[in-house]
């Protein structure tokens, strides 16, 4: 987190202020390293520590759920904030690059702080249960087998890609608001609706996870989230069909949000308990490449099944072939995502070893612990 700070932050202010001399190729090529310096490299690096650290504070699988749900809550309120002020402040300080510049400052220095609280803030308590428990001081090689004889990491992985493939692809929205509903404005109604049970319902979460276990509950999303697609197929263009099925969606969604992360926590004491070896962070860069590569081809098949339906965005209607693809993109594939999602949980049931596990586990680090002690 916090080697990972000064590449996020720098880059991310230096990405909004492309010096204005450069010529235009150069400024291209500008963009692209500050862009993958950003993301590729700062925002990875960073996120797979932050998503690391939900398995490595705590070994309590409710306490998991709770840092989930409080993570996901702050991260779905801060992207309503920043898509609501940036425009206005932006406006307001000038417009053109000044205003790009106050932003991306601003922007940058909350971004530090955030990290170096959570770099000050937050302790690494669970320890692996043998001396050799990081995969940095394995062999590669031996790292990879111990991964891959965990059933539940590509159970995982396949969870993670088809979620966020969904979130790539959402961008479809605009195509569909504009050529099916016929006003594009409606779009940001419809995100909104996506956003806001989420919002409300992610506080329930603990309790009733905590009561009826994270494969059941996010067995009956998946179950709801299908009949929301089901709704809103029963007619594409009728707008409160469409709403309606899209709050049920959202609804089914909810449990899929909490307990995510806290899947992989789960996975990660699953091949401590089978191997003895702790591998936090390739574990979690599994998952952390499993949500990039998910979000980057759902945003690739928007543009692919979009060209492929002869969509052209420089004429004002759209051919029957491209609005029939931005129908496919936005109801039938989060319905086909979906069952292939519950078909994936069905078969990641750790939940029912987890108590053994987790006992096991903690038996294991009070032997070395005495065992560290005594040495």
């Amino acid at each position: 987190m916090l080697f990972s700070a000064p590449v996020v932050v720098i880059s991310f202010i230096l990405l909004f202020n492309i010096p204005a001399g450069m010529p235009t190729g150069a400024k291209e090529v500008y963009a692209f390293v500050m862009y993958f310096l950003c993301l590729g490299v700062g925002f990875v690096g960073s996120n797979l520590a932050y998503h690391t650290l939900l398995s490595v504070i705590t070994s309590n699988s409710k306490m998991r759920v709770s840092l989930t749900v409080i993570r996901t809550f702050f991260a779905l309120v801060t992207t309503l904030v920043v898509n609501f002020i940036t425009i206005p402040i932006v406006t307001a300080n000038g417009g053109g690059q000044g205003g790009w510049t106050f932003i991306s400052i601003v922007y940058g220095v909350i971004s530090a702080v955030t990290f170096l609280i959570v770099f000050f803030g937050t302790k690494e308590r669970v320890k692996g249960t043998i001396k050799k428990d990081d995969g940095e001081k394995l062999p590669l090689g031996a790292t990879l087998r111990i991964l891959f004889h965990n059933p539940y990491f590509f159970l995982a992985f396949g969870f993670f890609l088809l979620n966020y493939l969904l979130t790539g692809a959402a961008g479809v929205g605009i195509y569909y608001a504009k050529d099916v509903l016929g006003d594009p404005n409606i779009y940001s109604f419809l995100g909104l609706i996506q956003i806001l049970p989420l919002i409300i319902g992610l506080w329930f979460m603990p309790a009733v996870i905590g009561r009826f276990g994270k494969r059941r509950l996010i067995l009956i999303g998946v179950v709801v989230t299908v009949v929301g697609a089901l709704i809103s197929l029963i007619d594409p263009t009728n707008l409160t069909l469409l709403i309606s099925g899209g709050l049920v969606r959202a609804v089914g969604g909810i449990p899929i949000a909490a307990g995510l992360f806290a899947l992989v926590a789960d996975v990660v004491d699953y091949g401590e308990w089978k191997s003895g070896v702790r591998l936090d962070g390739m574990t979690y860069a599994a998952a952390t490449a499993g949500q990039n590569f998910g979000a980057g081809l759902g945003v690739a098949l928007v543009g692919w099944l979009l060209a492929a339906g002869n969509y052209n965005g420089q004429e004002a209607t759209q051919p029957a072939s491209a609005v029939s693809m931005e129908v496919f993109l936005y109801l039938w594939l989060p319905l086909i995502v979906a069952v292939l999602m519950g078909v994936i949980i069905w078969f990641l049931n750790i939940d029912k070893n987890l108590p053994q596990i987790q006992r096991d586990l903690a038996a294991r680090r009070a032997e070395r612990h005495d065992a560290d002690a005594q040495a």
